[in-house]
This record gives structure tokens, C-alpha cells and sequence, in this order.
């Protein structure tokens, strides 16, 4: 079964019905990822982190829910299953939640500014426009949330190994509680 799932895992931009295969495939993963014992036969996900990895390294093209669903499926993945691939992928996934929770900070900055000034009709067309499913959403907290929990898992798993990391997340977390 996680094999087929893992077919569904791609780095899709543009058709909505693909973008909530992903998405689901993502999720039920996870829920796979979560059931299933440490013993058992790990090729699929080892397949499965790889793909994660990928998908979370393009994250500024992809839909943000997407990339949230895949967040917590790699989250899973280092919670649940001690492979080599998840230490192997820490490093690049803290990078890439890391950059995440920096521009969520800067967005909802920019956002706090632009709410203070009057909306006019073509700002609120845009701002309506961006919760598409297959755009990029801007200023949704979806992501923020998912890049934290993944950020967490990792975290707990590895905080030996990505310790040098250990200041740039004490910072992004002190900019997200300050706003």
C-alpha cells in the first residue's frame, strides 16, 4: 500500500485534483508511518523520506498544504522509525523549516503593515484570490504550524547531531512568539 502512495507523492504546481492526491497520500502516510512497527520492512518509506525530502526542498512553488501534509509525513517518519535515511534527511529538512518559519515571520510582518493601510478592491481580489487551492497562499498560518511540528520532531530525535541549529531555531522561535 505505501508503495501506491508514494507514486502519489510528486511535486505538482498547477491541476487541484493531483495537489489533493499528494495531499491525501501525504496524510494517510503519515497515519501508515504511524501504525506501522519499527521492525517492519522500511524500503517503501525509505523511499517515502526520500521523496519528502525532494518535494520539501521546492516548497515556495508547491501549494501550501501540500507542503504541509508532506511536512508532517516527514515528521512522522523521524518520530516513528529510526532509519538511516532520517538522519541522513534531518539536516536538509531543519535547513528547509528553518527558511520556512524565517518567512512566515517576514510575511506576517509585511502582512501587519499592508493591514494597517486601507484595502482597496484590487487588494481584496488578490488577497481572496491567493486562498486557491493550487496558488500560493500567502500569510496562512497552515504551514507555520507544520514547519514547527516537523522542526519539533527533528528536534527531538536528533537534537545531538543538528545541534549547531540549536541557536537559529531559539531565534525563529523568539520572532514567532514576539508576534
Amino acid at each position: 500500500m505505501a508503495a501506491v502512495l508514494n507514486k502519489w507523492l510528486v511535486k505538482e504546481r498547477s491541476d487541484p485534483e493531483r495537489i489533493t492526491l499528494c495531499q491525501n497520500a501525504a496524510f494517510t502516510l503519515k497515519l501508515v508511518a504511524k501504525r506501522l512497527s519499527c521492525r517492519t520492512d522500511s524500503t517503501s518509506l525509505i523511499e517515502t523520506m526520500s521523496k519528502c525530502t525532494d518535494l520539501i526542498s521546492e516548497y515556495r512553488t508547491l501549494d501550501e498544504c501540500m507542503v504541509g501534509n508532506v511536512l508532517l509525513l516527514a515528521g512522522e517518519l523521524i518520530r516513528s522509525h529510526n532509519m538511516r535515511i532520517t538522519m541522513m534527511s534531518a539536516i536538509p529538512l531543519l535547513k528547509n523549516c528553518l527558511s520556512i518559519l524565517s518567512e512566515c515571520c517576514s510575511d506576517q510582518k509585511k502582512l501587519g503593515d499592508l493591514s494597517d493601510q486601507a484595502e482597496d478592491a484590487t487588494a481584496k481580489r488578490r488577497r481572496v484570490r491567493q486562498q486557491s487551492l493550487s496558488g500560493r497562499k500567502l500569510g496562512s498560518s497552515t504551514l507555520l504550524i507544520c514547519a514547527l511540528t516537523c522542526t519539533q520532531r527533528i528536534l527531538d530525535q536528533f537534537a545531538p547531531f543538528v545541534s549547531q541549529f540549536i541557536p537559529e531555531v531559539l531565534v525563529q522561535f523568539c520572532r514567532l512568539y514576539g508576534r
